[in-house]
């Protein structure tokens, strides 16, 4: 008796806890700001990891704690666009960097915001 309910009870939590598969990533999309500095002695964290935060916001250290943030912009410059749609208020497919796949970044189109490759900064 005592056998058949381990089995049962094993089968049961097996099937009630979420498999690694349907677990968020450690990790969300992007790269924290650098510290400004370094301390001695911790604040209080307003997060300990990024899933705390809302939205794209990552969990990063500031001065002395841990606070939400957007992650730093990709490198390069968007384009300069010449042409713009006459749409009062178009519709964007993305509002930040981290939203968009590799390098592209999060760039004003010609209609909306859009991903598009980056104009390399160059040093003049």
């Amino acid at each position: 008796m005592k056998i058949t309910c381990a089995f049962l009870l094993v089968g049961f939590l097996c099937t009630q806890l979420p498999s690694a598969s349907s677990m968020p990533p450690k990790d969300k999309v992007g790269t924290c700001p650098s510290p400004l500095s370094r301390c001695l002695k911790p604040g209080k964290h307003e997060c300990n990891i990024d899933y705390d935060c809302d939205g794209i916001l990552k969990c990063c250290y500031r001065y002395c704690s841990k606070i939400c943030q957007y992650p730093i912009a990709k490198p390069g410059r968007c384009p300069y666009v010449k042409i713009r749609c006459m749409m009062a208020n178009p519709p964007n497919k993305c509002d930040h960097d981290v939203q968009c796949e590799g390098r592209e970044k999060c760039c004003e189109g010609t209609c909306g915001r859009t991903c598009i490759p980056p104009v390399p900064l160059t040093v003049e």
